[in-house]
């Protein structure tokens, strides 16, 4: 990073682009103020950003959990006109429903006119990671009826509003469109359908997810244990 730094601050030119890639290191080195400022610099002396810079400013403003930040990013995307295409409207929905303000990022995902799988994805975690089961089940039927195939973030999402709702029968369909997809038992994945068997009551069954996972972490025998 401090390599990067240097050959940054260095150039006597400087496009969009390498903005944001100064941007994207701080965010990889979880130095988010660090890219914060830089992106309040690179306006101040004129370099306007594109959907790029606002995305990556959005994940920014998820990691450092800053509703504020994130709601003056969308007033000015918006008195701005800019167009909001399926990354920057994700971006946004994620940010909304990370930060606990889903009902505005329900309200943004149904004004999308291009919706993929990270869109669907997002506003599901945003129902699971408060607990609204219920809301993120039928977000998942619409999404399946629409065509869109899940993946992993998806399923761990689901298997996330299975457990809060005790929902045996709706999480082991949820495993079983994750082997239809596929999708390799990382730890990740293995780790939710652990939590979500042991929360229904099926202790055989977390256990056996237990015995197939090539790694496991704390988070992992936590689960079991918890169970």
């Amino acid at each position: 990073l401090e390599e990067a730094k240097t050959l940054f601050w260095t150039m006597p030119r400087r496009e969009v682009a390498t903005w944001n890639c100064m941007i994207t290191s701080y965010m990889q080195h979880d130095q988010c103020e660090a890219a914060l400022q830089l992106f309040h610099h690179m306006q101040a002396i004129g370099t306007f950003p594109n959907n790029v810079t606002f995305a990556n400013i959005l994940s920014v403003c998820v990691n450092m959990m800053s509703l504020s930040e994130g709601r003056r990013l969308h007033s000015r995307l918006t008195s701005a006109s800019s167009c909001l295409d399926v990354v920057l409207g994700t971006a946004l929905v994620n940010m909304y429903g990370k930060c606990g303000s889903v009902e505005v990022a329900w309200n943004l995902f149904k004004q999308l006119k291009k919706r993929d799988v990270f869109s669907w994805s997002s506003i599901i975690a945003a129902y699971a990671q408060i607990g609204r089961g219920k809301d993120a089940l039928n977000v998942f039927k619409q999404m399946k009826q629409e065509g869109i195939k899940p993946n992993e973030y998806t399923i761990v999402s689901m298997l996330k509003a299975c457990s809060s709702l005790s929902a045996m029968r709706e999480g082991i369909q949820i495993h079983m469109n994750f082997i239809e997809c596929g999708f390799y038992l990382d730890t990740y994945v293995g780790n939710a359908l652990i939590d979500m068997y042991a929360k229904c009551g099926s202790l055989q069954n977390a256990y056996r997810i237990f015995n197939q996972l090539a790694s496991r972490d704390v988070v992992t025998w936590s689960s079991l244990i918890a169970g």
